[in-house]
């Protein structure tokens, strides 16, 4: 077998080939910046602290990843649409909501005023439509 193990042959994820490659330019970039304020002597009045300003982390290396953000960030970023989900419920079975459909709607309904398996269907296809217009706008 050429060149060891199956595993060492086999072809790289795009994934791990980007991290690869951010972790082949990050030296460079630290040199770059490390040659920039040698070069600039101090002369320039700002300093270090100037220049951390100006280089800021996330013009090189992009937004924050999943690793780096705490708790709340990932709350906030992956609990929106459970959150958006479980209102959206909640207001599709109170009793005003089904009162409306009754008055516009009789056929969801059936003689004891119990929804229909129709109905059921009507209101999860209303669901989905709310949730994915509520996700458009989010």
């Amino acid at each position: 077998m050429p060149g060891g193990t199956p595993l060492e042959n086999l072809p790289e994820s795009g994934q791990q080939q980007q991290q690869q490659q951010q972790q082949q330019q990050q030296p460079q970039l630290v040199q770059d910046i490390m040659e920039d304020f040698h070069t600039d002597g101090g002369g320039g009045g700002g300093g270090e602290e100037e220049y951390e300003e100006m280089y800021d982390d996330e013009q090189y290396y992009g937004p924050p990843s999943a690793q780096s953000v705490d708790w709340q960030q990932y709350l906030l970023l992956n609990g929106k649409t459970p959150l958006i989900a479980s209102i959206l419920y909640v207001l599709l079975n109170m009793d005003f909501f089904n009162d409306q459909l009754i008055k516009y709607i009789p056929k969801l309904f059936n003689t004891q005023m119990e929804l229909t398996m129709t109905g059921v269907v009507f209101k999860a296809v209303l669901l989905g439509l709310a949730l994915l217009s509520a996700n458009k706008f989010m």
